[in-house]
């Protein structure tokens, strides 16, 4: 298991690299976007899609679903952006992700339920990365209360 805090860049490297050990990994995906848009749909691109736009910021959770590298139960949670098509949400499902959006931290049971949520979906077990976005601003309040902690770790 791991953890990392960026841009992106190293999400998909690392969730191969764990696949290569562990088989399919679960991803606690704690970030404003779901960073799992189609490459010929991210960032206007019209169906097109871009050199560039193969292995953005936004697309790394697209090819781990694509190539298998995750379970069937990992998190998006603090998502608060729109999504480029309604697609989105079933490449998001398909690649067995369940999204939490940043408003259930204003809810009744705030962090600590959306911890419990995160919990209850993500197979443990198994191991996998846990991703801070650098976007999102509660991403240390996560970090603190879900890092290490979530996979066993001592924080």
């Amino acid at each position: 298991s791991t953890g990392a805090w960026g841009d992106h860049s190293i999400s998909l490297p690392i969730l191969r690299a764990l696949h290569k050990v562990h088989g399919p990994v679960s991803a606690i995906h704690i970030d404003p976007h779901v960073d799992n848009w189609n490459p010929k749909v991210f960032a206007g691109t019209n169906g097109v899609g871009s050199q560039q736009a193969q292995s953005s910021d936004g697309t790394p959770y697209y090819w781990a679903g694509i190539e298998g590298l995750l379970t069937n139960t990992s998190v998006h949670a603090g998502i608060r952006s729109s999504l480029d098509s309604a697609a989105g949400l079933a490449t998001d499902a398909s690649s067995g992700f369940k999204i939490i959006p940043t408003w259930n931290i204003l809810e009744k049971d705030g962090v600590k339920g959306v911890i419990e949520t995160i919990r209850s979906v993500v197979d443990f077990a198994r191991g996998g990365l846990c991703e801070f976005g650098c976007g999102f601003v509660g991403s240390g309040l996560f970090a603190r209360h879900c890092g290490a902690e979530c996979w066993g770790l001592d924080t």
